[in-house]
């Protein structure tokens, strides 16, 4: 069913009106078709046109139409959404099983399609659920064609084609979907749009993502070896605060004749410890020799310790 948009247009007037969007996304207002609507439209003005692949559109993609709106069953569409397909350069047409229920978004095909003449090489057909012979509306599988008669003269006539659509149908799971489409999908319909051949854009969008992995990884290198960094100083800070207090303990036990505990104290400052962390300190080394009386060596032989054995 073909729905008139109620107002006249004029193909001259529209052919010297001013380009203001880059695209028109139609769509039907429902969770999965919503949700892809926004999610395009946000990865399309986000891409900015590559060097050195000879894009006609050297601006980034700014502006594109997405009514936010659902509209009312009656009425026509009113000045603001004609005044918005009259200016966009590209229709996108989100396909679903519910599509052709639209009456406002066949309309918007038909207005699209009578701006140039009945072709839809403008038309970006994207499909998101369904079975593509099902879902595809009839103005979308008809395109004006310019061929030459036996007498060499060119005839417009319509030939029936098969929509180059982008393909991110995932069984309805909108995860599954939008994933589809984030991944690089939506760059079927950003090259059109900025003149370029999709290869060349996904090659450029592929070394992009390696870049920004290898960019990625690097810093995160960087920063587990800077918080490795701190972690080590403040542990050896930690170590060297601990083995100065055994010194300290040790020396006060030898101090007060507990040589026992003056050596004990003066081996927990000496602990076994991590390659990463300090070497024995020289205060914890003086506590040992000095337990151990070392450098006391005034008074002869001292016992350590004495044991008594006891014989049954």
């Amino acid at each position: 069913m073909q729905t008139s948009l109620q107002q006249p247009y004029s193909q001259a007037q529209g052919q010297k009106a001013l380009r203001k969007y880059d695209a028109f996304i139609s769509y039907r207002h429902l969770p999965l078709d919503k949700a892809v609507a926004n999610r395009l439209q946000s990865l399309l003005e986000h891409i900015r046109p590559p060097s050195g692949l000879g894009c006609k559109n050297t601006k980034k993609i700014s502006r594109i139409f997405r009514d936010e709106s659902e509209l009312p069953t009656s009425g026509d569409l009113g000045h603001d959404l004609i005044s918005a397909l009259e200016n966009s350069s590209y229709l996108i047409v989100l396909c679903s099983p519910k599509l052709q229920e639209s009456k406002w978004c066949m309309a918007e095909i038909d207005h699209f399609k009578k701006m140039h003449g009945g072709r839809i090489n403008r038309i970006l057909p994207i499909l998101i659920d369904g079975d593509p012979a099902a879902v595809f509306p009839e103005q979308l599988r008809f395109d004006t064609r310019i061929t030459i008669n036996e007498e060499g003269e060119e005839v417009a006539g319509v030939v029936e084609v098969e929509p180059l659509a982008c393909n991110i149908s995932a069984g309805g799971d909108i995860r599954q979907t939008l994933r589809k489409l984030s991944k690089h999908e939506y760059l079927r319909i950003a090259a059109p749009i900025l003149g370029c051949g999709f290869d060349d854009l996904y090659r450029r969008h592929r070394r992009r993502r390696i870049q920004r992995a290898i960019t990625a990884a690097s810093v995160s290198a960087v920063l587990t070896m800077a918080v490795a960094a701190v972690f080590v100083t403040q542990s050896r800070s930690v170590i060297q605060h601990r083995d100065s207090m055994y010194a300290e303990l040790s020396a006060g036990a030898y101090a007060s004749g507990r040589i026992p505990d003056a050596v004990a104290y003066a081996l927990l400052a000496l602990q076994p410890r991590h390659s990463l962390m300090p070497d024995f300190t020289p205060q914890a080394q003086k506590a040992l020799a000095t337990a151990l009386g070392v450098y006391d060596l005034a008074g002869g032989y001292r016992p350590f310790e004495t044991l008594d054995f006891f014989r049954n």
